[in-house]
């Protein structure tokens, strides 16, 4: 080998070991940059896993507000039908108390 070749092999030698310092510290970079996204990762989990804890408690109070809201509407309902039942009962109580204050006014006259 001459000298030149040898000047040459140690000049792309040192363009190499250059290189890779740049490599490896843009190797550091990703690294430093994936923990970071690692970590943010961790906690958005756990932060989701925190508010999915919540709507399961949520959910469950709501499936017991719609049972309460359906006994109400029951009730409601119920009440409803006996207050219409009322209703026809004292109209036609009326109605004949009316016939016999009518009557009675005739036997009067």
């Amino acid at each position: 080998m001459t000298e030149n070749q040898e000047k040459e092999l140690f000049f792309i030698l040192g363009k190499l070991v250059n290189g890779m310092s740049v490599v490896q510290s843009g190797l550091s970079a990703v690294q430093s940059d994936l923990s970071a996204v690692q970590s943010d990762l961790s906690e958005v989990h756990s932060d989701l896993t925190d508010i999915k804890a919540k709507l399961s408690e949520h959910s469950v109070k709501l499936d017991k507000h719609d049972l309460k809201l359906d006994r109400l509407d029951s009730k409601i309902d119920s009440i409803a039908i006996q207050v219409m039942e009322n209703d026809k009962r004292h109209t036609a109580r009326i109605e004949a108390v009316e016939r016999s204050v009518e009557d009675l006014g005739r036997e009067i006259h």
